[in-house]
Parts: C-alpha cells; sequence; structure tokens
C-alpha cells in the first residue's frame, strides 16, 4: 500500500483465492486499487483503470504450480514502480521480464509525485465474521516453508534508485485481529537470497468475538 499526504491509494498486487470474483478456489495473480477513501476503484480488469500491456499474464491469471507445506516453495517477484517521465505507475513480474501494465497517473489523488510510504503483506476479508485463513493456514515459525513469506525487501528513490531497507528506517507492524494471524519479521538476514525478509499468516479466526 502506499500512501502520500494522509490519503490513502492501495496499488496491492498480489495472490489470492477469491471465490467471488473468479468463481473458484484457485491461486490466481490480482491487482487492485482505489482512492476517494476506498469509494472509487475495482479488482483486476472489472473497470476502467488498471490498463494490461502484456498478452499472456493478466490480472486475473491462474498461478501454477503453488507451494506445499514442508514441501516445495514457488515464487514471484513482483516491483511497482512509477515512471518517472510519464508518472504512470508500472507493475512487473521482475522475475520472469514481464511487464503485466500500468495505472495511469490521472486515476490517483495523491500518487503523482510518488508515495510516502509503502508496505508489503496481505488482506483477509470475507462475507461475515470469519476471517479466512491467510498463505498456508498456519502461523509462522522457525521453518520457511510453513508458511507464506516476502524477502528481498526494497523501495525506490528518485529515478529508481533501489534500496533495502535499514534499521533506522520507521516500521509498522500490522497483524490484524488477535488470535487470528501471525508475522516473523526476520529484518535484515543478512543473506544475499534472503535479504529482508517476513513470515506470515494463520488459521483466521471468528473476527466478530
Amino acid at each position: 500500500m502506499f500512501r502520500n499526504n494522509g490519503c490513502h491509494n492501495p496499488l496491492p498486487p498480489n495472490i489470492h483465492v477469491s471465490p467471488s470474483i473468479s468463481g473458484d478456489n484457485l491461486t490466481r495473480l490480482y491487482t487492485y486499487w482505489t482512492v476517494n477513501n476506498g469509494n472509487i476503484g475495482c479488482f483486476n480488469l472489472l473497470c476502467a483503470g488498471f490498463v494490461q500491456v502484456d498478452q499472456t499474464v493478466y490480472p486475473g491469471i491462474r498461478l501454477a504450480p503453488v507451494s506445499i507445506v514442508g514441501g516445495k516453495t514457488y515464487e514471484t517477484k513482483f516491483t511497482i514502480y512509477q515512471d518517472p517521465h510519464s508518472q504512470n505507475w508500472w507493475f512487473t513480474l521482475s522475475d520472469k521480464n514481464i511487464t503485466v501494465g500500468y495505472w495511469p497517473k490521472e486515476i490517483f489523488t495523491n500518487l503523482r509525485n510518488g508515495a510516502d510510504e509503502v508496505g508489503w503483506g496481505e488482506t483477509a476479508m470475507s462475507g461475515n465474521t470469519l476471517s479466512p485463513p491467510v498463505g498456508s493456514g498456519r502461523y509462522p515459525d522457525e521453518n520457511i516453508s510453513h508458511a507464506a513469506y516476502f524477502r528481498s525487501l526494497h523501495y525506490m528513490r528518485a529515478w529508481l534508485k533501489e534500496l533495502t531497507p535499514t534499521p533506522t528506517d520507521p516500521v509498522r507492524e500490522y497483524i490484524g485481529p488477535s488470535g487470528c494471524y501471525g508475522i516473523q519479521n526476520d529484518k535484515d538476514t543478512g543473506s544475499a537470497y534472503w535479504g529482508c525478509r517476513f513470515t506470515y499468516g494463520g488459521p483466521g479466526c471468528d473476527c466478530g468475538h
């Protein structure tokens, strides 16, 4: 999520399972955007906004194979950046060198000149008080293959200079309802492969308690 001047303009491409959007229980790539405090915006290509560029990878496409708890892990590397010339926000699968598409600068109220904050994570939503599982449905532990994770976190400064979060950067952790989910923030692991990393997830719970 990006925020500027106290107003939220989320741009969270990620992976989800959403029967209400896709009509199935398959793992899919998604994008989402919103402005005007959430009153305008949508998922994927359900309304005008996100502009698809690649002809083979698109918001809503099924992702397979997927990771297995305690087994083989599959990853996708996302990059979101603002082109310094057009000021549009681009979404790429950088490990595959695929430019999925972009959000035009005109649709945002507070992101035309960059963002003040950036975040990584997941959102769990349902139509009732039962909050669904996140990640593998397990809390994070010492085994990286047991939960979902983000690794090699970076953010960009002016002219696309890529930086790694440091211990002096202001960081906030938000877990959600108590007992529903967990997070294990490993911060800078010192590993060239893992970099800054955190694991997260959980079984969900009754948010009405």
